[in-house]
């Protein structure tokens, strides 16, 4: 499996630049709404590269590991574990720890930490 990392334009730039994935077949998994949303300006069905590198796990795993009527027993769920980890920093640093009265990032969604009620912004970053 060859993985191209990198930002949506950064990627496309590669794919369109570099001979390589034109010389081997491609894949597509099912559209899915990101699990940990995180800032960009393209569709909500663009995952980040750990999420799209599971889900191709998972649907593999579906079609080709378990026999017929067997469900998907997590045996590729670790894949998430530090991507999961930061994002539950994150939503708890911002919420509940030292940074709950921080704006997070001006770019994420004003509801993106969880635990907080969405609040006016104020010039030193806090949030009221």
């Amino acid at each position: 499996m060859i993985v191209i990392d990198g930002t949506w334009r950064q990627a496309n730039k590669i794919v369109r630049g570099t001979p390589l994935p034109n010389k081997v077949q491609k894949v597509t998994i099912e559209p899915r709404l990101t699990s940990f949303w995180r800032f960009q300006d393209i569709s909500v069905n663009y995952l980040s590269t750990i999420e799209a590198i599971y889900y191709l796990y998972v649907e593999y795993s579906q079609a080709y590991e378990l026999k017929p009527g067997q469900v998907y027993d997590g045996r590729y769920d670790n894949l998430m574990f530090y991507y999961k980890y930061l994002y539950d920093l994150i939503q708890y640093t911002y919420s509940k720890g030292e940074k709950k009265n921080k704006e997070f990032c001006r770019r994420h969604k004003s509801d993106y930490i969880k635990d907080r009620k969405p609040g006016k912004q104020v010039e030193d970053g806090k949030v009221e």
